[in-house]
């Protein structure tokens, strides 16, 4: 006995798929318990209809082979041929005995009577006349030898012909005593009787003749009957053994399939019947689990799991990321940032740039004192890339547009840092004459490869360091800039961030 159960959220599939399950249960019992006997069935079947068409084929080749060589019954045919071939020996035997016997005394009775036979033979009439009883005689003897049937019209051609013959010969011996000589004389007397006799003999060789010729053309009929029927036997043979065996194994094959049949009824019949003794009913009632603990479990974890993700992400996250990250990390106070660029909105860049810019024009302009001008905004950054000379166009196309007058020195073409007089200078007016600018932007290099005069930074109106916030703040940078928060005193030290991957702003307030 097997207990199945299953259990689902849905009560429908849970009743099915018992259901389902019952019904393959029972059909795969059935082709474990009968599989290989049904194997054995099919493949007896399978066996059994080739053998068939086969069995088919050869048959309907003997058939055809009979049809095409015109034999009806072998065994009786080849009977009457050797019958008629010894029966054909024994008539040559006798034509062959009276064709030389009658040829024996003809050739002696010519000796007797010279004169005579060759007075007749020189007559044309008389060879004409004997030609007629040779070609009678010829007729006859086919008449006999090769149609053997009684038919009415075959026995009056045949009577027909025996008396055309034997008026031929009364003929040719009424015309052999009119032709003959000294039929008077004592020896005439004789010599009439050896010419009777040798028109006798003379008449029975020329009819041995014709029957000896009539047998040549019936050797010859045996001749081709035997060349055509010899080989017929040996392929009646070779197919007859071929349809035995094939017959042979089909019925063996056929056998064999009963056996395999009753074999499968009498495990039908012996073997238990696999049935559910207590089938699937419709749950009314869900079983009651622990779903709900599972859900509250899985959610609290998933929580913790986000919250120390979370967590390690910012103990192990070195970079400035943001502004309030920022005066924690480096400490000092942030003036604003600067979006990226943005590749899905494509269409906001442009707005995003006129509203960054116009805020850090405005968190600059509380740093500006107009009554001292021009008025110095010093660019810094501790690293390469940072978006200065981005930023410083921004602005001096902004102020531009307003109509201040603004003046843009970089440390690429207008600041020198290796010469003696930008080392040696305590402000810009040692360097560059001013010509009535409002506003004064310069641009440094990276302060770890380049320094500035302190003169320099403390004229300034407002020192703003620029810095990347996907940059990681190194120790470096730490002491790089502590050194510059203690050179610029008491004049204001700002930082700027240039966002590059993350577009969250947090604006100081």
């Amino acid at each position: 006995m097997i207990q199945i159960q299953y259990t689902s959220d849905d009560p429908g599939i849970a009743y099915h798929t018992l259901a389902i399950l019952n019904e393959e249960f029972v059909k795969h019992y059935k082709q474990l318990r009968f599989g290989e006997t049904d194997n054995v069935v099919d493949y007896f079947r399978k066996e059994l209809a080739q053998l068939a068409l086969k069995l088919k084929s050869s048959e309907d080749s003997l058939t055809q082979f009979y049809v095409d060589k015109k034999v009806i019954n072998y065994p009786e045919q080849t009977k009457i041929i050797a019958a008629l071939s010894r029966d054909y020996d024994l008539l040559y035997n006798d034509a062959m005995l009276q064709y030389m016997s009658s040829k024996k005394i003809v050739d002696q009775l010519e000796e007797k009577i010279k004169d005579q036979t060759k007075l007749i033979e020189n007559n044309s009439l008389f060879i004409q006349k004997l030609n007629n009883i040779t070609e009678l005689s010829t007729q006859v003897a086919r008449l006999k030898t090769l149609y053997t049937d009684s038919t009415t019209k075959h026995t009056i051609n045949l009577e027909e012909r025996k008396r055309q013959l034997e008026t031929a010969e009364e003929d040719l011996k009424s015309f052999s005593d009119d032709v003959s000589i000294n039929r008077y004389s004592k020896e005439g007397i004789a010599t009439t009787s050896f010419v009777e006799q040798w028109v006798e003999e003379l008449i029975k060789r020329e009819k041995s003749a014709a029957e000896l010729k009539v047998m040549d053309e019936v050797a010859k009929g045996l001749d081709v009957k035997y060349a055509y029927f010899a080989p017929i036997g040996s392929i009646l043979s070779r197919k007859e053994r071929e349809i035995n065996f094939a017959e042979q194994s089909y019925l063996s094959l056929l056998e064999s399939l009963n056996t395999a049949l009753l074999r499968k009824k009498n495990l039908e019949m012996t073997s238990a019947t696999l049935k559910a003794i207590d089938p699937p009913t419709f749950p009314l009632a869900a079983i009651a689990t622990g779903r709900r603990m599972i859900i509250m479990a899985t959610f609290i974890g998933a929580f913790f799991f986000v919250i120390g993700f979370f967590l390690l992400l910012e103990i192990f996250d070195r970079t400035v990321r943001d502004s309030k990250r920022a005066e924690r990390l480096i400490p000092a106070r942030v003036l604003g940032a600067f979006p990226k660029t943005n590749g899905i909105r494509r269409n906001f860049n442009n707005s995003y740039k006129q509203i960054a810019t116009n805020y850090l024009a405005n968190s600059i302009v509380p740093y500006l004192n107009p009554k001292e001008k021009p008025d110095i905004v010093n660019f810094i950054s501790t690293g390469k890339d940072s978006g200065k000379s981005f930023l410083i166009e921004q602005l001096t196309n902004y102020w531009l547009e307003r109509g201040l007058r603004v003046k843009v020195l970089s440390w690429r073409d207008d600041i020198s840092s290796d010469t003696r007089d930008y080392i040696l200078s305590s402000n810009f007016s040692e360097l560059y004459e001013y010509a009535n600018e409002d506003i004064v932007l310069v641009e440094y290099g990276p302060m770890p490869e380049s320094s500035i005069p302190v003169g320099l930074l403390r004229e300034a109106s407002l020192n703003l360091v620029i810095v990347r916030a996907d940059k990681v703040w190194t120790d470096v940078d730490k002491l790089v800039f502590e050194r510059l928060k203690y050179q610029v005193q008491n004049v204001p030290l700002m930082l700027y961030l240039t966002i590059e991957k993350s577009e969250a702003l947090t604006m100081p307030s």
